[in-house]
This record gives structure tokens, C-alpha cells and sequence, in this order.
């Protein structure tokens, strides 16, 4: 018996050092061991934020942090939830918007700019124009739920319709549910071709102001060493050109306007 039975456990023993060998190389390819794991919390709202990491802001992040020697992990709340659980001091970095926060209790370092915009149906108001925020009294216009432009347009007088996702703000728009729709410039550019491919000629757009999303940073937390290390990877991939390249993967090539981009020289 014992002469049958040892050939197996060889055999047995063999085969689980030749399975060690070929998934020891792959867990240390996707994570070095000297890599430094980074979570990072952010909030869907394509093509910026897609949540599978392939949006404009969680690229352009990766990218930067990448070579510093981090692993990038991102952590997907809807808007307001992420917002508290990073005050809350979950993760070390959070994609989103300055005004979500205090200035006396976070630091930031740009990601990119985009533009605010009305977008509005040309068949329903082909005389469509906007100055300023009172010229958009009596008509209702869809946000995004958690927005942090929000506040701005209540005290101004408005009257708002939130939807949890610019999706659902695009179809209300459509349907006649809303007047206007009120979002970053690529997100309304995004959910037209996606909803309603080849009707772009439909929908007019009015810019309203310039912002920046901002990879933020808790003061005075682990976290601002690792904003230092962004900063030096994101000059790094401005100057190599792999920055504009993500961004035209976005707005075609040769269609990035200046005003969208960040300059090595703003990096502090």
C-alpha cells in the first residue's frame, strides 16, 4: 500500500510547488511590495468619474500617482455620502469639488478644468439666451442630487429638480419635464451621444461659468504626502504629454481647449 500511495504525494507535492511558481509572479504584478496603497473616495459622474476607473479624473489620478509608487484604489459613494465619509476620515484623498468643503480643513491640488453649463432644447426655446441667473426665474431646471453649485442656484431664486444621476437629468430634459439642465460641459456632451446618438443638433448649450475638479487632501493628515507625490507626477505627465493625450481621448484630438487643461505652471 504505502509503495502504491508515495508516487501520488510526489506528484501531489510537485504539482503545488509548480502552482506556487506561476501565482507567486502574478500577486506581485498587480501589486508591487513596495507599492503604497492610496483609496481614494469619489462619486460617479461621467465621463469625469465613471466609477470603473476610467474616467477622465481617475485617469488623469493614476497616471500621476502611479510612478510616485502608489496603488490607486478608488472607493464609489453618491456624492454627499462620500463627501461625509471623507470628513469623516475614511481614505486618504478624495476627487471632487473645493467647495464641498471648508478651506480651513482641506488642501487640494487641480485635476482638471471643465465648464458649467445650461443645456436646453432648441425646438423648445429656439430664442434661448442667459446672462445671468435671473434670466432662468420661472423655469425648472435639473441638477444633479448632492451638486455643490446647489446652493448657488436656490439663493439665487430658483426653481430646482434633482435627479440622483445626469442620466435621469437628460432624459427629464428630453421628456419635457425640465427646461434646462444644468451640468459640467463633457458630462452634457456624454449623455447626449449616449442617450440620443445623432440628435446633438437638438440641444443648445450655454456656458455659465469655469471650475476645477481637485484631487483634496485633509489637513494636516498622512494624506498630504501623497498630494506632495501627485503634484510631482502630475507636472511629470503634463510635460511628457501623456495628460493632454487622456484628455483628447475625451474631447477628440485636437479639440482640447486650453481652458480645460492644467499648466505645469499652477502646480504648487
Amino acid at each position: 500500500m504505502n509503495i502504491k500511495i508515495r508516487p501520488i504525494c510526489g506528484v501531489a507535492v510537485l504539482l503545488s510547488v509548480i502552482f506556487l511558481i506561476f501565482i507567486s509572479p502574478a500577486k506581485s504584478a498587480s501589486q508591487p511590495s513596495d507599492s503604497k496603497l492610496v483609496e481614494i473616495l469619489a462619486f460617479e459622474y461621467p465621463p469625469f468619474i465613471k466609477g470603473d476607473g476610467t474616467g477622465i479624473g481617475e485617469r488623469i489620478v493614476t497616471a500621476a500617482l502611479q510612478p510616485q509608487g502608489y496603488t490607486v484604489k478608488f472607493l464609489y459613494y453618491p456624492h454627499k455620502r462620500a463627501v461625509i465619509n471623507f470628513r469623516d476620515g475614511e481614505g486618504q484623498l478624495h476627487i471632487g469639488i473645493r467647495k464641498s468643503f471648508s478651506e480651513q480643513e482641506i488642501d487640494g491640488e487641480k485635476i482638471s478644468y471643465f465648464r458649467r453649463v445650461f443645456v436646453y432644447l432648441k425646438k423648445q426655446y429656439p430664442d434661448f439666451q442667459m446672462k445671468t441667473l435671473d434670466d432662468l426665474k420661472g423655469k425648472r431646471i435639473g441638477v444633479t442630487l448632492g451638486s455643490s453649485q446647489a446652493d448657488e442656484l436656490k439663493d439665487a431664486g430658483l426653481t430646482l429638480d434633482e435627479s440622483t444621476i445626469p442620466e435621469n437629468n437628460m432624459k427629464k430634459l428630453y421628456a419635457g419635464r425640465t427646461d434646462v439642465f444644468y451640468t459640467p460641459d463633457l458630462t452634457a456632451l456624454s449623455m447626449i451621444d449616449k442617450l440620443f446618438p445623432g440628435q446633438f443638433s437638438e440641444f443648445g448649450i450655454v456656458e455659465y461659468k469655469r471650475d476645477s475638479a481637485d484631487l483634496i487632501v485633509r489637513k494636516n493628515s498622512p494624506g498630504e504626502n501623497i498630494l506632495q507625490s501627485y503634484r510631482t507626477g502630475l507636472k511629470m505627465i503634463i510635460e511628457s504629454g501623456t495628460y493632454h493625450r487622456i484628455l483628447e481621448d475625451f474631447y477628440g484630438a485636437g479639440r482640447v481647449p486650453d481652458s480645460a487643461k492644467v499648466t505645469s505652471s499652477e502646480i504648487r
